[in-house]
């Protein structure tokens, strides 16, 4: 049985919501993130970090709340792709993910200005589920802010100076059904943008995600689960049978990929994870973070669609 891959971090973490930088990814932290998929490093958000997230998460999840509530007044909740309206007028999309139904609600802010796509759901028993709050920092700045301190290691490895910052958002696994199957990122990455690569490429997927436990998240309350090791010509969308599945993406090498509050796992967009419900009774909390490459010499991007959430998908420079 292989251990998980995690690289401890001596030195001191700084906080969040400063202009104080995480240190950069080691030579051997950039080696595990190439050749196994993905590379852990402990307490990158401390308590106050986390605390000033949960503050902004309650602020939404309030929201979301409102929402959900005139649904239940309503007692409308179409399971059909398709889009809606609430009895006020507010719009919303029906969206199938995975075979879970969630109800998309982009709500803004600031003249329009920013936006966070709101997405929840109602379990079996008729309560309410959320799935996640996508550009949440769209609605709650300090979200984005205190992500900032991820562009060094971006960088590092992306290969690039500027990126496309097209992921800011909050997955929430609160007594929730919700999972998400064996995949790799970079399905959705050509599900979303058809163009996906179609302009330039950096050789190595263009695409990090960087994403911190905000609770305790391990193998009891929904928490990751991955393949170490990377294939260069593995493509799961191409793969229909789960036995030949099973197979070419070793899935009996599968890991948990245990996380604390404050750690943080950046993955390859090859890396094949997954999640399993969380029943336990117990919240779990992620913070994601996706960046897009940019080429330096062309300025060509490999993404070309705007993501949901206005101020998505924004060009962000990453070291001065």
């Amino acid at each position: 049985m292989r251990s998980m891959l995690v690289v401890e971090q001596e030195t001191d973490i700084l906080y969040a919501f400063s202009e104080k930088k995480l240190d950069p990814l080691t030579e051997k932290e950039i080696n595990l993130f190439f050749q196994e998929g993905y590379v852990i490093r402990r307490n990158v958000f401390e308590s106050q970090e986390i605390e000033n997230s949960a503050k902004c998460i309650d602020a939404l999840v309030e929201r979301a709340k409102i929402l959900f509530k005139k649904l239940q007044d309503q007692d409308y909740f179409p399971t059909q792709p398709d889009e809606c309206f609430l009895q006020d007028g507010t719009p919303f999309q029906v969206v199938n993910v995975m075979g879970s139904v969630g109800y998309h609600f982009d709500i803004s802010e600031n003249n329009g200005n920013t936006s966070t796509r709101i997405v929840i759901g109602k379990t079996t028993d008729g309560n309410m589920s959320i799935h996640r709050f996508i550009w949440a920092g769209g609605l709650e700045p300090p979200l984005l802010e205190g992500s900032r301190k991820f562009f060094k290691s971006v960088s590092q490895l992306l290969g690039c100076n500027k990126a496309d910052w097209i992921i800011n958002s909050i997955h929430s696994k609160i007594d929730s059904e919700l999972k998400f199957d064996w995949h790799q990122d970079v399905k959705n990455r050509k599900h979303f943008d058809p163009d996906w690569e179609k302009w330039t490429n950096n050789g190595k997927g263009s695409y990090v995600v960087a994403i911190t436990a905000l609770t305790k998240a391990d193998e009891s309350n929904g928490g990751l689960w991955g393949v170490p090791g990377m294939s260069g010509d593995l493509y799961l969308e191409n793969i229909k049978d789960f036995a030949i599945l099973k197979e070419k993406a070793h899935l009996d090498k599968a890991l948990p990929l245990n996380l604390n509050p404050g750690d943080t796992i950046w993955m390859h967009p090859y890396f094949v994870h997954g999640s399993c419900s969380n029943e336990s009774g117990e919240p779990r909390i992620l913070l994601i973070n996706g960046f897009s490459y940019i080429d330096d010499e062309t300025g060509l991007h490999a993404n070309t669609k705007p993501y949901p959430g206005k101020g998505s998908a924004q060009e962000v420079t990453l070291k001065e």
